[in-house]
C-alpha cells in the first residue's frame, strides 16, 4: 500500500505515521487487527515530509484498511478503507482549537489549577494549567472527559464531557465551590480501624478516605455537591450494613455512625 497522506492546519505529514489492517467480512470484525484495542500487533511506518508512505509490509488483504495516528500515539486518527495497492490518497483534518473556561463563585479556588482532557476513542490525553479560568487546547475529532485539579488535593473534579467536531469551539463549565466532610465511625462505642470509606456523588466526583484509630475520618476539598459515602471495615465480626451508602447533602458536614456488631454462626 502506497499513498500520500494531506494534512490540513499546516502542521507537517512527517508528525504521523501510518498502518493498515486486514478486512473480511468472514472474520466477523472490520479490522484484523484493531488499531486501537491491538495497536503493538501492527506495523507502524513513519511518513515522509512530503506526505509520501509506502507500506511494504503490515496486515493486509484484497480489501484493507489504513491507519494515521501521531508519532509515539496509541490514538488512530483516521481509518480508511482501500483497495489494492495505490496510490491512495488520505486526507487528515487539522486539530481544532478548543477554548474551555471555568467559572467559579470562588474564582480565588482556580488560582494554580490544571485541566486534563481524555478521549474517549483514542487515547489522546493533554493537561494543561488554568490561566484566569481558560484553557487553548488542539484537540482531535473525539469526544473528551473533561477534570480539573485543585492545587494541594490529590483527588480531581470531573467537569463534563465535550464533543469535538472539527472546528474552533468553546465551552465553559461551572464549577461550584468546595466544601468539607468529616464523620465518627464506631461500633460499640469504639472507634472502627481499619476502614475505608468511599465517597461520591452523582456527578462523577469519587475518592477513598481511611479511618484514623480513633475511627474518625475527614474529608477536605470535596465538590460543592450532594455525595453519599460507603464504610468498608475490614474487621470481619462487623456486619455489612443494611442501607451500604447513607446520604450526605449539601449543608452537612458532620456525619456520625454506630456500626452493628456482627456473630459468627
Amino acid at each position: 500500500r502506497h499513498g500520500k497522506l494531506f494534512v490540513e492546519g499546516g502542521e507537517k505529514a512527517s508528525q504521523y505515521e501510518i498502518a493498515s489492517s486486514g478486512s473480511w467480512s468472514g472474520w466477523g470484525t472490520e479490522y484484523l487487527p484493531d488499531p486501537t484495542w491491538n495497536h503493538e500487533d501492527l506495523v507502524w511506518l513513519p511518513v515522509n515530509d512530503r506526505g509520501e508512505f509506502k507500506l511494504e509490509t503490515g496486515w493486509q488483504s484484497e480489501e484493507s484498511y489504513l491507519h494515521v495516528r501521531r508519532v509515539g500515539s496509541k490514538g488512530v486518527l483516521l481509518s480508511q478503507k482501500v483497495d489494492g495497492p495505490g496510490p491512495h490518497n488520505l486526507s487528515l483534518a487539522a486539530a481544532s482549537m478548543i477554548t474551555f473556561k471555568v467559572e467559579c463563585a470562588q474564582p480565588e479556588l482556580l488560582v494554580g489549577a490544571s485541566l486534563k482532557v481524555e478521549g474517549y476513542q483514542t487515547d489522546h490525553e493533554v493537561t494543561k494549567d488554568l490561566a484566569d479560568g481558560k484553557v487553548e487546547v488542539r484537540l482531535p475529532v473525539d469526544k473528551f472527559h473533561v477534570s480539573m485539579t485543585l492545587p494541594d488535593l490529590a483527588h480531581s473534579f470531573p467537569l463534563g464531557k465535550a464533543e469535538v467536531v472539527g472546528m474552533d469551539m468553546e465551552q465553559t463549565f461551572h464549577f461550584a465551590g468546595l466544601r468539607s466532610a468529616s464523620g465518627h465511625l464506631r461500633a460499640d462505642g469504639e472507634g472502627v480501624f481499619p476502614c475505608r470509606v468511599r465517597v461520591r456523588s452523582s456527578e462523577g466526583f469519587y475518592t477513598t478516605l481511611e479511618t484514623n484509630p480513633e475511627g474518625r475520618w475527614e474529608l477536605k476539598g470535596a465538590p460543592e455537591q450532594d455525595l453519599t459515602i460507603e464504610f468498608l471495615p475490614e474487621d470481619q465480626w462487623l456486619t455489612p450494613l443494611n442501607q451500604p451508602r447513607f446520604d450526605l447533602p449539601r449543608g452537612m458536614s458532620l456525619f456520625d455512625y454506630d456500626l452493628p456488631v456482627g456473630y459468627l454462626l
